[in-house]
Order: structure tokens, then C-alpha cells, then sequence
């Protein structure tokens, strides 16, 4: 369904069967992925593309989440 090809790499986390994450788990976890992101950077630590790719996709989808 579409619905889980919009959360590519959460599509199959446990937290959002049934949308059981809460509003603070998910900002929890845009701030982790935020914080490995500016560590990578800081560091000279480059993530791969593809997953840089991922980081940026999940927070938008994290992000939709929070502000409906």
C-alpha cells in the first residue's frame, strides 16, 4: 500500500503498526537521526549516499507524522 512505500525504511517497524509511536518517541527519533547526521558531517565521518538518502526521506515522513 502506499502508505508503506512513503515509509520506505519504517515500513516495517513495529512502531508503526496501527501508528503506535507516540508524538515524543518520533521526535526522539528525528533528534537521533538528526544528531548521527551532524556527527557525520562534524567527524569526517560522509555516510553513504544511500543512506543519507534514507536519513532525509525518514525525517520528512517523522516529521508529517508530528505535525498532523
Amino acid at each position: 500500500n502506499s502508505g508503506s512505500q512513503q515509509l520506505g525504511i519504517w515500513a516495517d517497524c513495529r512502531y508503526f503498526e496501527g501508528g503506535k509511536m507516540t508524538k515524543s518517541e518520533i521526535l526522539d527519533t528525528i533528534k537521533l537521526l538528526s544528531a548521527l547526521e551532524a556527527w557525520s558531517f562534524a567527524n569526517n565521518h560522509r555516510l553513504p549516499d544511500y543512506l543519507l538518502e534514507d536519513l532525509d526521506k525518514t525525517i520528512e515522513v517523522l516529521s508529517a507524522e508530528v505535525l498532523k
